[in-house]
């Protein structure tokens, strides 16, 4: 079965919420967004947060687990009898090889609801940006594969030599506990050569404005959009409730 049936399916089983939200500030990179149907990805070291995509990686790997890990890695049976690798050495070798993978992967950053007041206030300048609604079943192939971020209180305990695909997926999904008012889920692109990826135009499907985004703004940025080729795409802006800290959303 292919993975876009399969996020269907999960969609469909409430594996995978079918909408998922980008918020974004008005800066120089937005209007890229809508001109080249593209959305930029970044690199763990980059992000905000130093604790993300940390591990405490365990070192208890039996003799002949380490044999197949090293053939794995090109090296035969007598290669490895010519070497003498003590054990904080191959503890320093999978440590910088799973640096070195989470290094090579990018990842974006979508929430499941667009209406947290922390994700507005943080990601949109202070209400005065935007939100990006996007359904993933209509572009399968950018949106492989939504993963929902892991908050914890300590750091992901994984065996790289056991496991190296679970142990990347973790670290990559993990953050502490603090964070998890994001209700987050990433899109990741491993081993790629490239921070920019394109998704399909029926994808995006509405864009909602913050309270405090700015008339011209809001007027700028529709034109922009059915220039662009999403003639499609709603628009909605956030009004603060008068009784409660919440926000309520109006058609535009």
């Amino acid at each position: 079965m292919k993975i876009s049936e399969l996020i269907k399916i999960g969609v469909k089983n409430g594996q995978y919420p079918q909408h998922l939200y980008r918020f974004r500030q008005l800066d120089d990179k937005f209007n890229g967004i809508l001109e080249n149907s593209a959305m930029w990805f970044s690199r763990p070291n980059s992000f905000n947060d130093p604790f993300d995509c940390t591990a405490n990686l365990e070192h208890d790997y039996p003799q002949n687990t380490v044999i197949k890990w090293f053939e794995k890695q090109g090296m035969s049976i007598e290669e490895l009898k010519d070497c003498s690798i003590t054990e904080k050495q191959l503890k320093e070798i999978i440590e910088s090889t799973v640096q070195e993978n989470i290094s090579k992967s990018y990842v974006c950053c979508f929430a499941e609801k667009n209406d947290n007041l922390l994700m507005w206030s943080h990601y949109t300048n202070g209400h005065t940006g935007v939100c990006l609604k996007f359904d993933i079943t209509e572009d399968t192939d950018f949106f492989c594969t939504p993963i929902h971020v892991n908050y914890s209180e300590s750091y992901p305990k994984e065996n790289y030599i056991k496991n190296e695909n679970k142990t990347i997926n973790s670290i990559l999904t993990t953050k502490a506990i603090d964070w998890q008012y994001e209700k987050e889920i990433r899109v990741i692109k491993p081993s790629s050569n490239q921070n920019k990826f394109t998704f399909k135009k029926t994808a995006l499907r509405e864009i909602i404005f913050g309270c405090k985004t700015e008339p011209q703004k809001i007027n700028e940025i529709i034109d922009l959009v059915n220039k662009s080729g999403f003639s499609h795409v709603k628009f909605s802006q956030a009004i603060m409730d008068s009784n409660e800290y919440k926000l309520n959303f109006k058609s535009i």
